[in-house]
């Protein structure tokens, strides 16, 4: 297992915080097989400056550095939830060699996958209602994929972790300005398996 782990401070009493997990599960004469479950947590200020989670993205070109890699699968794939109670579940299958499940809350939260096989890239946006607990209080995502790369080659490519902030407007001046400010921040990690 290669874990590599990443913090920033978003300013105004918010930070996010991410985590990629790799793990080897397979490997025939052609192919290795690696399974990968990615953190991201944020940590909004609802109570001092109105500041919440608005958006959180996590995404991968998996080929973009290393041409003989492809992704597998992804998981979860799309779907809603207008309950703060609600979880999604996790499943990682290859066959009968690997099989792997685990669950993460989506209080309010709209998961929209973006991903493209034919172009090897993994998307996923969480979506988070502004009303929800996901907006509000620290949130943590783990969805997961399986990515490829060819025997004989390293695999080598760049996770990127985003969250948009929400918070209100005060210098509103004009009718026309606008009643909130966004404020996107990112994390990349850079990940290279030699295994």
């Amino acid at each position: 297992v290669l874990v590599s782990e990443g913090y920033k401070d978003c300013g105004n009493g918010t930070s996010m915080r991410i985590s990629t997990e790799y793990t080897k599960i397979f490997e025939n004469s052609i192919k290795k097989y690696y399974a990968v479950k990615y953190n991201l947590t944020s940590t909004p200020n609802f109570n001092e400056e109105q500041r919440i989670t608005h958006d959180m993205y996590i995404s991968c070109d998996v080929d973009a550095l290393n041409s003989n890699q492809t992704l597998y699968s992804v998981s979860p794939g799309s779907k809603t939830s207008a309950y703060n109670s609600s979880i999604t579940s996790v499943n990682l299958t290859l066959a009968s060699e690997y099989n792997s499940t685990w669950n993460y809350k989506i209080p309010k939260v709209e998961i929209k996958d973006q991903s493209n096989f034919n172009d090897q890239y993994f998307k996923l946006w969480h979506d988070i209602v502004q009303n929800g607990d996901g907006a509000t209080k620290t949130y943590l995502i783990s969805p997961g994929t399986i990515v490829t790369t060819n025997i004989g080659y390293s695999y080598y490519a760049e996770d990127v972790y985003s969250v948009k902030f929400r918070e209100p407007y005060d210098d509103k001046l004009w009718p026309w300005d606008p009643e909130y400010l966004f404020d996107t921040n990112t994390l990349n990690l850079r990940v290279l398996i030699t295994v």
